[in-house]
């Protein structure tokens, strides 16, 4: 919770146009076609009815880089994108032209140069691509994967959510080998340390659930015995050589020597599935993965998860929203700490700012009674608040998840918002906007529209 204080998936890129795959026999007798099948019907549907007077419209498939978060391994996604793309081409019409490897070869250079695309839609947009990207998202849900597509305007459309699929979920892939959590941690120190010699300072970014961002008790658990398990490695008594281990601040990661540790768990309900990974400032990375068994007791999945629809158009869109805070990424405060957003937009935008509680109480937190403009200048990071919003954002109980939730529109949209929204800032706002804020925004015409998240950790 913040208090104001006054006055103070990527789906594969297809290589091929339309029809050019042949279909294999074999994936008509497959467990999997109906999945596929039914995902290829619903993206089709949607682009059938928003299709119409447009002539023939290309399609093209967004890739997974090399910086996604995904439950499976490459091979598995790539099964996963083959056969997508067979459902496509069996059942889709000449309406449709699927664009080739050739002709996206410049989104495709900026994605192998780049390891990553924060905004696809905006690249693809730029670039003249295609009229529809699809984005794929693959992510783990009772033990078993969990699929979901969208198609996303590109173009002169960029931005509107053109189809979405419904959740589809087949079997999750064989975990391997298990190791207790001692040897595990034992493992990823020695191999950090047989990489990393030159290590002499470890900044601790957090460790976090599945593709949802959120940090539990297992999460701390884990960096703490990492930290010290380095410590332990890293100390010479020859050389009274010790190991500095701080939590990691904006900027913390600059100098000689320093690495910051980042990671993510998948909850295979037997065991769980650790990445781990540290960077340098010079951009080297070096990753551990390793599936371990969690000590009995200890909380895995988040309390007062939220859905996790309210981050799943982070980064699309036709205007581009940064949002984290000087602890980094989805931080970790403590309650009494003091909350800064570090925002930027590439453009001049409208801001609009939200925020979460864990236990599902929303706030509209920017702008606000002590800031009412919600205009914000483009290509300049802002830190909100500092000493010129005339207002504090104060993290009080309950501890637990919390979610800071950002729109930037083109123009001012406030008052185009429900009343309440509109009216009340720092006090509760209506119950259920869960389900109702994203579309709130998305259902307001002829505006370009992003969407940003911040997941906040509050301990006591």
């Amino acid at each position: 919770m913040v208090k104001a204080g006054a006055a103070a998936v990527r789906l594969a890129l297809c290589a091929v146009l339309a029809f050019s795959i042949p279909i294999p026999a074999a994936w008509a007798a497959t467990p999997e076609k109906t999945v596929f099948a039914e995902l290829a019907d619903e993206l089709l549907a949607g682009l059938g009815s928003w299709r119409k007077g447009k002539g023939r419209i290309r399609i093209a498939l967004w890739p997974f880089g090399p910086r996604d978060d995904i439950p499976v391994t490459p091979e598995a996604a790539n099964a996963f994108n083959d056969s997508l793309l067979t459902a496509l081409q069996a059942k889709a019409r000449d309406h449709f032209v699927f664009v080739g490897r050739l002709e996206l070869r410049q989104v495709i250079k900026d994605l192998d140069e780049s390891g990553g695309v924060d905004d696809p839609v905006a690249l693809v947009s730029d670039n003249a691509a295609a009229d529809v990207l699809v984005v794929g998202t693959i992510r783990l849900e009772g033990g078993q994967v969990s699929l979901v597509y969208k198609a996303m305007g590109a173009g002169r459309s960029t931005g509107t959510i053109i189809a979405s699929t419904d959740a589809r979920k087949l079997p999750a892939a064989a975990a391997g080998s298990v190791l207790s959590l001692k040897q595990g941690v034992a493992r990823a120190a020695k191999h950090f340390r047989d990489h990393a010699a030159d290590m002499r300072e470890l900044r601790l970014a957090g460790v976090r659930f599945q593709g949802s961002r959120q940090q539990t008790a297992f999460s701390r658990y884990v960096e703490e015995q990492i930290g010290a398990e380095l410590s332990q490695r890293f100390a010479s008594v020859l050389s009274e050589r010790k190991l500095v281990v701080k939590r990691y601040r904006k900027g913390s990661e600059k100098g000689q020597g320093v690495y910051v540790l980042k990671g993510t768990y998948w909850d295979f309900e037997s065991s769980v599935d650790l990445r781990l990974n540290l960077s340098n400032e010079a951009g080297e990375n070096i990753a551990w993965t390793g599936h371990v068994r969690p000590p009995k007791g200890l909380q895995l999945r988040p309390a007062g998860n939220f859905p996790m629809g309210l981050l799943s158009n982070d980064g699309l869109g036709a205007l581009r929203l940064e949002l984290s805070s000087p602890r980094g990424s989805d931080p970790s405060y403590r309650v009494g700490d003091k909350l800064v957003l570090d925002i930027q937009a590439d453009r001049d935008a409208w801001l609009y700012c939200f925020y979460r509680q864990s236990d599902r109480v929303w706030f509209r937190i920017f702008p606000n009674r002590y800031h009412k403009d919600a205009r914000i200048p483009g290509g300049r990071a802002l830190s909100i608040p500092d000493e010129r919003y005339g207002f504090d954002l104060n993290v009080t109980e309950p501890a637990g998840i919390d979610l800071v939730k950002c729109f930037a529109t083109s123009r001012d949209v406030m008052q185009q918002l429900p009343r309440a929204w509109r009216t009340e800032d720092f006090t509760p706002l209506p119950a259920g906007l869960d389900f109702k804020l994203v579309g709130a925004f998305r259902d307001i015409p002829e505006i370009a529209v992003s969407e940003a998240s911040l997941v906040v950790t509050v301990v006591k």
